[in-house]
């Protein structure tokens, strides 16, 4: 467990962050620049190294992690909804909860739903997708199966990578 934080809110407290549990014989921890209380019956099965070989050990450090979440955490595809907001405020300011019904945070929204991608043709496939796969966003294509449509967003993806909507 590497570069951890732990915010408390209302409801945790007088718990320890992170809960080592498991002391059997081939269980082994790894802890490094973790920003929260250790502790269970696994303690003396903490390592000063590594317990497997990871795919990196580039990571956010726990001094610049709690920002670094908040500035990249929620429905970001359209922006921060209020709920988004809501939550990363609590989470900020230490006044965050567990929710136990929709009403202690406002209810339910009105249904209203975001504007979604242009479909041009109502076909259920965003404009720029077809535009970027060569079938034409202006008339629903016969052809446009959602088991064709499928292995040719696969395909696509297999492709180095290109950014498809901001």
């Amino acid at each position: 467990m590497i570069s951890n934080i732990y915010a408390p809110g209302k409801d945790s407290a007088g718990r320890e962050a992170i809960r080592l549990l498991s002391p059997e014989e081939s269980t082994a921890y790894f802890l490094k620049d973790n920003d929260a209380e250790v502790a269970g019956a696994a303690m003396s099965k903490i390592k000063d190294g590594y317990v497997f070989a990871p795919r990196t050990t580039d990571v956010v450090s726990s001094k610049d992690l709690f920002d670094h979440v908040l500035a990249n955490v929620g429905a970001r595809g359209q922006g921060l909804d209020a709920i988004d907001a809501r939550i990363i405020e609590g989470v900020r300011n230490g006044t965050g909860k567990i929710i136990d019904s929709p009403n202690e945070v406002g209810g339910y929204e009105d249904g209203r739903l975001r504007k979604g991608l242009r479909d041009s043709d109502d076909d259920g496939i965003p404009d720029e997708y077809e535009t970027l796969i060569g079938s034409n966003p202006n008339r629903a294509d016969a052809q446009a199966t959602p088991t064709r449509m499928l292995r040719q967003y696969r395909e696509l993806h297999q492709r180095p990578a290109r950014r498809l909507w901001g």
